[in-house]
């Protein structure tokens, strides 16, 4: 049994950018609890007397996304996006009180595992609503104003966690949460309104079990690998395990009659190239986010909170060229827009891949915001491109298919450039060894970029529209 209302809704809601303000400051704050945990792992595990293991604080959350996200689709569709909105956002504040007061190590990690299935829900939602409640003629401008946030988080999160623990204490971290949470949901209870494509099917447990099992496992060992070693037998276990289980979920997926994910939407050229390049320009992303604080905190001497305010002029102009792609992508084309902010983007990568330990802050901070504003540039078109093309009853799956692919490509920055950069260094490396190493890393991510932009222009010129629910035509 299936409804799609999101048609004769979005027809109805008077200002579709009510409810969207809602969805973008919830998946807003998720993004930001991401990151701000980041740079005061020492400081909570110095606090809890358990510094060892401290990774797990983040590791656990990202294991639970991996886990809640493939399904995301499925309950969307059951249950409606407001109901699951609502819920995942009561659950996210709620844990969010209960890590803040946890008593030792161990039962923090628990509640942020908790916390990563309500929050990896609500990432893809979030993309899936702001999608529903605009036509599609309207798509590249709503997404624009969305990835504002992607693009504001990089830099908020570890401002304000570099501030909170330094001033106050790691535990407003999570309390921060709180009433903004609560507000959310109480507002959202009245203007958003019950929208989107409906369906009941059965629950695909093997098809979500092999995926979210399999990707857990092989995200897991591109986090720790190298903590524990690339050649370590926990690491190529989590390794082999994690594909054999994936290539059972593909196969499981093309032969269901109700598959957890729908993949032959891949076969759309659109999707899977928009996807594709964004995949390869967030590992860029994720490599600037990481390796540039890690590189001046440890190189340099520079405070966390420091690194925080030189990212801020990169947010802010990365904001603006997300809110302004989508003027270049309705005069110019999407393949052109993409294009063009990842050519900036790579260009800015070699930059920093010429780094030195004295480096001019003022440069450092103009080649940081020439890389923000090509991916603002980039990003959005990408995404509304490659989700247009679907039929409404596919693009909580497809935005499901984003959102694991983000989670892969976070991954692959942090344990592929992690261990291109190490590999550099060598054992016990000089700063200027190590300098070397995070600058070899950021020519493989300029490598990465360039190849999205060749994805990028493989996207077809004119692509389907209007596709009804159920109409695959891509894959006849």
């Amino acid at each position: 049994m299936s409804s799609d209302t999101s048609a004769d809704t979005v027809r109805h809601i008077k200002n579709p950018w009510v409810p969207t303000a809602l969805v973008i400051i919830g998946s807003s704050m998720v993004m930001i609890d991401s990151t701000i945990v980041n740079v005061a792992l020492y400081a909570i595990g110095k606090d809890l007397g358990a510094v060892r293991g401290i990774e797990w604080v983040a590791t656990s959350y990202l294991l639970a996304v991996c886990i809640a996200q493939p399904m995301m689709g499925w309950i969307a569709d059951h249950l409606g996006r407001k109901k699951l909105f609502i819920g995942s956002l009561f659950l996210f504040t709620l844990t969010s009180v209960l890590c803040a007061l946890s008593p030792s190590l161990g039962v923090l990690i628990f509640f942020r595992f908790l916390q990563g299935l309500s929050g990896g829900v609500i990432g893809p939602l979030g993309t899936t609503m702001v999608l529903e409640l605009f036509p599609r003629e309207m798509h590249a401008k709503a997404m624009g104003v969305a990835a504002m946030s992607f693009m504001m988080t990089p830099a908020l999160g570890p401002s304000l966690g570099g501030l909170l623990v330094t001033k106050v204490s790691w535990h407003w971290m999570f309390l921060i949460n709180v009433p903004i949470g609560v507000a959310l949901v109480v507002v959202s209870m009245s203007k958003i309104p019950e929208f989107g494509h409906r369906e009941t099917r059965q629950f695909d447990f093997k098809g979500w079990f092999c995926g979210s099992a399999g990707l857990a496992l092989f995200v897991l060992a591109l986090m720790q690998g190298n903590t524990w070693g690339w050649r370590n037998a926990s690491t190529l276990s989590a390794v082999i395990a994690g594909v054999a289980l994936l290539v059972m979920f593909v196969m499981i997926e093309f032969r269901v009659p109700n598959p957890m994910l729908e993949l032959r939407i891949i076969k759309s050229a659109t999707f899977r190239f928009a996807m594709l390049a964004m995949l390869f320009m967030t590992m860029a992303q994720y490599g600037r986010i990481i390796y540039v604080p890690l590189q001046l905190e440890s190189l340099r001497d520079f405070t966390p909170l420091r690194v925080g305010v030189m990212l801020m002029p990169a947010a802010v102009f990365g904001m603006i060229a997300s809110w302004k792609s989508a003027w270049v992508t309705e005069r110019y084309g999407a393949r052109i827009a993409i294009a063009t902010g990842g050519s900036i983007s790579c260009i800015a990568c070699l930059f920093l891949s010429q780094n030195t330990l004295n480096t001019n802050i003022g440069w450092l901070v103009f080649v940081l915001t020439l890389q923000s504003f090509g991916m603002g540039l980039a990003v959005s078109p990408a995404m509304a491109t490659g989700m247009s093309e679907l039929p409404p009853n596919l693009i909580a799956q497809g935005s499901t298919i984003r959102g694991l692919s983000g989670q892969v490509a976070g991954a692959l920055a942090v344990g592929m450039l992690g261990a291109i950069a190490g590999a550099k260094m060598g054992a016990s490396p000089s700063p200027q060894e190590a300098q070397d190493g995070y600058n070899f890393a950021f020519i493989i991510a300029a490598i990465c970029v360039a190849y999205s932009v060749f994805l990028a222009l493989r996207i077809p010129k004119n692509s389907r529209e209007h596709l009804e629910p159920g109409e695959l035509p891509f894959l006849d």
